[in-house]
C-alpha cells in the first residue's frame, strides 16, 4: 500500500509502483496493493494474483 511504500521506499503512488521490483534495506521488494483495496476494487485481483506469482518465481 502507499503507506508501508512511503516509509520504506520513499515513494507514493502505489498503483504506479506495484508490480516493480525496488531495493529496499538491502532487500528485494515487490510493492502490493493493500487488501482492502482489493475488497473494494474486484478488478486489481487480477494483478495482486500477478504479484504473488512473481513473488514465488523470484524465491524459486
Amino acid at each position: 500500500g502507499n503507506t508501508p511504500c512511503a516509509a520504506i521506499l520513499g515513494q507514493r503512488g502505489i498503483l504506479k509502483l506495484r508490480g516493480v521490483w525496488a531495493e529496499a534495506l538491502g532487500k528485494a521488494v515487490l510493492p502490493m496493493a493493500h487488501p482492502a483495496y482489493l475488497l473494494r476494487n474486484p478488478i486489481a485481483k487480477r494483478e495482486a494474483w500477478a504479484d504473488l506469482l512473481a513473488i514465488k518465481a523470484r524465491l524459486g
